[in-house]
C-alpha cells in the first residue's frame, strides 16, 4: 500500500510541475464540482 501512495504522490508532483497539465486538472475538478452542485440543486428543486 505504501508503494501505491508513493507512486500516486510522485505522479501528483509531476502534475504540479507541468503548468498545462495542472491547469487541465484544475478545470476538470471545477467541472466536477459544478456538475455535482447542479445535481444537488436539481434534487432539492424536485423535493420542493
Amino acid at each position: 500500500m505504501d508503494e501505491d501512495i508513493k507512486a500516486a504522490d510522485e505522479k501528483f508532483n509531476e502534475l504540479l510541475s507541468d503548468e498545462k497539465a495542472f491547469h487541465d486538472y484544475q478545470m476538470r475538478q471545477l467541472a466536477k464540482m459544478e456538475f455535482e452542485s447542479e445535481i444537488n440543486h436539481s434534487r432539492k428543486q424536485g423535493k420542493i
